[in-house]
């Protein structure tokens, strides 16, 4: 199943030149903790809540003239539109990240994946087997009474 079944298509994006304190303005109106930075369409990387609050405000950047260029994760990894679930899964695991674009084949961001959506998804995906492996049971059951 395609990535781009579960990716949320919304998302909060900013260029490269934008300040520390516009990003925190982005995050709170649309209440999320990450931005992808992004020119042109294309993601050059991540700014979350934590790099604002570990790599700015801690080391005393001034979030007024300080640039998310100057702090964001990059290069951003991305899942592309065609990903399974299984591929951004271990693309998540080995970058340790938690939210990635996801991106079409001409390389511009259409949506955002989250470990949650991820873990929702897979949860709908066993209940579901489980479902019908008790529905299967009881079938069983009913042949053999």
């Amino acid at each position: 199943m395609a990535i781009s079944q579960y990716m949320e298509a919304k998302v909060i994006s900013c260029p490269p030149s934008t300040t520390l304190k516009e990003s925190a303005r982005l995050m709170k109106a649309n209440n999320v903790g990450t931005v992808i930075v992004q020119r042109n369409g294309k993601p050059e990387g991540m700014i979350t809540d934590r790099d604002l609050a570990v790599k700015a405000l801690a080391n005393g950047k001034d979030i007024n003239n300080t640039t998310v260029s100057e702090i964001m994760s990059k290069p951003a990894v991305t899942a592309s539109i065609k990903d399974g679930v299984y591929e951004v899964i271990a693309k998540m695991k080995k970058s340790k990240i938690r939210r990635m674009p996801v991106v079409n084949a001409a390389g511009k961001v259409v949506g955002i994946i989250s470990f949650g959506d991820i873990v929702g998804l897979l949860s709908d995906e066993f209940n579901d087997l489980s479902q019908a492996v008790l529905s299967h049971k009881g079938h069983l059951a009913h042949k053999a009474a």
